[in-house]
């Protein structure tokens, strides 16, 4: 038999991770509100550095980080969302319009006239629905290019959308920090300062924590996750992390094939859409679309305003894109169970496509298949030995020809399950049983194409 002693160098490469910008800490400058019965209240409206507020007035010029008083802002990232009058402006906000709520309707305060407008969810919004939008041009045209690039938009506006989540919650752990550091003179005095203390530390997210989740993919996805209050199920999170790693194959490697890609962007659509339904954030009011926006919606009626106010809320615009992306391409649970199925048999053709290549190079004769599934589940040591090792006809293998088919069986089977989280759970469990003989078999394949193409251009003089 041939045994390889090829030596190819290898570097996968690991997952992409951007870095999430903060906001500078802000000031506070007086608005005058001017009230339905002719008084007049001075607030104070708070602006984040480098965001000035559209008040219509100039303030004179300080240094950014230097806070004029304490002010009133916009609930603390995390809290819960009101309507309570111009102290409610959130950084950067600027008065838009003259919308009258009767006395009492929200808070049974006097009526105001205002609505609220924030340049950087404007921004965000935007982006990502034109990056939803071109997803779908690009999906709608086909062909691996264009859905290969589909694909790589679609994880960018999953990962941005996982981020601002985090910041959110890494902003609530900041405010269970503050009030833990401020019990610290009470807690060897009083047991229920101790106890609250402890409380507090366990939801305090430590500096160690915050690198990973901002290096490392898996981590973030994680750690928004693991949120009592994020409604999106686990499944999800699984599936997430799969698609981000195939992504990284297609974008690092530009390792392609049609019938696993198209399938992958129907799905990312499906956990993108509800990643941007349940995003975690601040509720702002905008007075209009942002352009991203209406390119994903195409058309679609915005409905009416919020509360009664000449504008619409944040969580509208998302949830508006969302149903728009799900009407696009996932009309219904099936669609989800039928594209998970022929991505995991698209996957396991691939499978296939590796071991043949490594048993038609290397493999003894009749034998190729049996052969290659054996190599594939060798250490490296042996695969790089002069030959192969003594017990390799009869050791025990986890994954067998049977094995391979019985995986082929699941994957038809995911296409008939109705219900959409099951489909992701089942797509999950299969993935993680397969995934480490997927990446081995792709790894030998590559380093038999090495070889192959190393005694060719010896042949031919090179």
């Amino acid at each position: 038999m041939r045994w390889s002693c090829v030596r190819v160098a290898r570097k996968w490469a690991g997952a992409a991770s951007r870095r999430a910008g903060s906001a500078l800490p802000g000031r506070a400058d007086l608005v005058q509100v001017e009230r339905p019965a002719g008084r007049t209240t001075w607030t104070r409206s708070a602006r984040s550095g480098g965001l000035r507020c559209a008040t219509g007035t100039r303030s004179r010029p300080r240094h950014p980080r230097v806070a004029e008083g304490p002010g009133r802002v916009a609930p603390a990232a995390g809290g819960h969302p009101r309507v309570v009058g111009p102290e409610a402006l959130p950084a950067g906000g600027r008065f838009i319009g003259a919308a009258r709520l009767a006395a009492g309707r929200v808070t049974g305060s006097p009526p105001i006239s205002y609505a609220c407008h924030h340049p950087v969810m404007d921004h965000q919004l935007d982006r990502l629905g034109v990056q939803l939008s071109e997803a779908r041009r690009l999906t709608r045209h086909g062909g691996v290019p264009r859905n290969r690039l589909a694909l790589l938009l679609l994880d960018n506006a999953a990962e941005t959308l996982l981020r601002l989540s985090a910041t959110t919650y890494l902003a609530r752990a900041d405010l269970y920090g503050n009030m833990m550091r401020r019990l610290e003179p009470a807690r060897p005095h009083a047991d229920e300062a101790e106890k609250l203390a402890q409380e507090l530390g366990l939801r305090v997210v430590s500096a160690s924590r915050r690198r990973k989740i901002d290096r490392d993919f898996n981590e973030l996805v994680d750690f928004v996750f693991e949120h009592d209050d994020w409604s999106l199920d686990p499944e999800m999170a699984a599936c997430i992390k799969i698609l981000h790693r195939y992504r990284n194959a297609a974008y690092h490697r530009d390792k392609v094939y049609p019938d696993v890609l198209e399938p992958a962007v129907i799905i990312y659509f499906y956990l993108v859409a509800h990643l941007l339904k349940h995003r975690k954030s601040s509720l702002w009011l905008i007075d209009q679309a942002p352009p991203g926006v209406l390119e994903v919606l195409d058309g679609d009626d915005l409905g009416s305003g919020f509360l009664g106010l000449p504008g619409y809320s944040s969580e509208a615009f998302q949830a508006a894109m969302a149903d728009r992306i799900l009407r696009d391409f996932i009309p219904d649970s099936t669609r989800v169970s039928e594209s998970l199925s022929k991505h995991m048999l698209a996957r396991l053709d691939g499978i296939d496509r590796d071991l043949k290549e490594i048993g038609d190079y290397h493999g003894p004769p009749d034998v190729e298949r049996d052969f290659a599934i054996r190599v594939v589940q060798c250490t490296d040591a042996e695969w790089h030995a002069d030959g192969p090792p003594r017990d390799f006809w009869t050791r025990r293998f986890a994954v067998t020809g049977e094995v391979i088919q019985a995986w082929k069986a699941d994957a038809l089977k995911l296409a008939g399950v109705t219900r959409a989280l099951d489909a992701l759970r089942m797509f999950a469990e299969q993935e993680s049983s397969i995934v480490k003989f997927e990446e081995r078999a792709s790894e030998l394949a590559f380093e038999t194409e090495g070889a192959i193409q190393f005694e060719s251009d010896l042949r031919r003089g090179k």
